[in-house]
């Protein structure tokens, strides 16, 4: 009869099978009623699935958790390596005594994140919300701005939920995911989309144009959340003969390449070619023994 209360713990692995929990922040410590910090324990729910935090991120800054509740239909905001209580939410402000119905935003939502420094819109968050449109199945991603004051804090006025009341950009156009999903911020400034149960991912412009799309095919169809990666992501730019060090003996591989002596396979070529520019020369030389002399 007891509420089975979600737990966040970071640990530091040691070993093969093992770790030590440096810290962790329990729900459990976070109760109380109708308080926009806390966790009110008279929100039933499903009392042994009680939050069902599907996710969890990390700021830019490294200083704070992003967490999203499915059950409470909002995402949260909490400390990094402290014991603060909810230090914002949003999404479903009658978890707190502060709307009803009418406000709420969010149901069912996944995949809260904080868009990364340097992309368009950096620091927004993202979060896609499973049932936008409960009568017709709909989802939709939502990109807001959390309201901060003079001081560096979440604003809250008297009385009211947190905001915004309107989001900075909003996405929904015949895509529906009762389950799981995601949305993440490209370079480019396009946003990256996965629809889980219909096994479909897309990338789409600010404007609302798809420009790339996939579609899983098979029995098993669903996929989870997906994110973009460069090419050279895989890859260790100079580390040329792949022994995980970067030494003379890529550089002699690399004039062997650039006099022609051999000819560098595609993955050879991408790992050679440190400056991107599709030509193979001193330059790129120039970069791996910067490299080697940490420079």
């Amino acid at each position: 009869d007891g509420i089975s209360a979600d737990v966040i713990l970071e640990i530091r692995p040691f070993g093969i099978d093992n770790a030590e929990i440096i810290w962790e922040w329990h729900v459990w410590d976070h109760r109380g009623s109708d308080s926009p910090f806390k966790f009110d324990e008279n929100v039933p729910y499903d009392k042994q699935d009680w939050n069902h935090f599907n996710s969890i991120h990390l700021n830019n800054n490294g200083d704070k958790i992003y967490l999203s509740s499915r059950k409470w239909s909002e995402f949260y905001i909490i400390e990094l390596g402290g014991n603060s209580d909810i230090l914002y939410r949003w999404g479903n402000p009658q978890n707190y005594g502060r709307g009803n119905e009418d406000n709420r935003v969010l149901y069912g939502n996944h995949g809260v994140n904080e868009i990364l420094s340097g992309y368009p819109g950096e620091n927004n968050i993202l979060i896609f919300n499973n049932n936008a449109d409960m009568y017709n199945l709909n989802s939709h991603v939502l990109e807001i701005i959390a309201p901060i004051d003079n001081f560096g804090n979440y604003y809250l006025a008297d009385n009211e939920p947190f905001g915004p009341y309107a989001s900075e950009w909003r996405y929904i156009d015949g895509f529906y995911s009762g389950k799981q999903s995601g949305a993440f911020r490209l370079p480019n400034g396009n946003t990256l989309i996965t629809s889980a149960t219909e096994g479909y991912i897309f990338e789409v412009t600010n404007d609302g144009e798809i420009v790339w799309e996939f579609r899983a095919s098979g029995d098993n169809t669903r996929i989870n959340r997906a994110q973009k990666y460069d090419l050279n992501y895989f890859i260790n730019l100079g580390d040329i003969n792949n022994d995980e060090v970067i030494n003379v003996l890529d550089i002699v591989l690399l004039s062997r390449f650039i006099l022609e002596l051999e000819i560098p396979t595609d993955l050879e070529f991408r790992i050679c070619d440190y400056n991107s520019d599709e030509v193979l020369n001193v330059l790129d030389i120039v970069s791996i023994v910067s490299i080697i002399l940490n420079i």
